[in-house]
């Protein structure tokens, strides 16, 4: 599709701070990705329900399953597989008055794609890695960070 694709790109290892976000993921969200750049991925981009059990804020398929700690890369294989992922993903609106920050959540389908460096881990330096999105990230790449890309359902 020709859509532009809501994301943002995660360090590969808890607590998978978040590193960009897209001008897509700020129109999906109202978050501006200034704001959710350096945080984790658990506290700034997935909802919080107060009450964990009958709200879990991740599922997988159609099971429910509260998140207490997402495994982006567990999702990464889930994606691989083609099993589905959905999401609730903090959003945040003005009131009419722009007086107040309203923030709520949305429910996306999520992708998760390994984003890996073609040098192996011994001799992998930030000034010589090539990434390449989407590679099969079992052979001897080295998984820097996950590209999430969502979209409302």
């Amino acid at each position: 599709s020709t859509s532009i694709m809501h994301s943002i790109v995660t360090q590969a290892f808890p607590p998978y701070q978040v590193v960009h976000g897209n001008s897509g993921y700020t129109r999906l969200t109202g978050v501006p990705s200034n704001q959710v750049v350096g945080a984790s991925f658990d506290n700034a981009v997935i909802f919080s329900h107060q009450d964990d059990n009958r709200n879990a804020s991740v599922y997988f398929g159609e099971n429910k399953k509260p998140s207490h700690q997402v495994s982006l890369s567990s999702c990464a294989k889930m994606t691989e597989m083609g099993q589905d992922i959905f999401m609730d993903i903090c959003t945040q609106s003005c009131s009419e008055d722009d007086s107040e920050v309203m923030k709520s959540f949305r429910k996306c389908s999520i992708e998760v794609i390994p984003v890996v460096s073609d040098v192996k881990k011994s001799d992998f330096s930030l000034s010589q890695q090539s990434l390449i999105a989407g590679v099969d990230s079992s052979k001897v790449f080295n998984v820097t960070h996950f590209l999430i890309e969502m979209e409302s359902c």
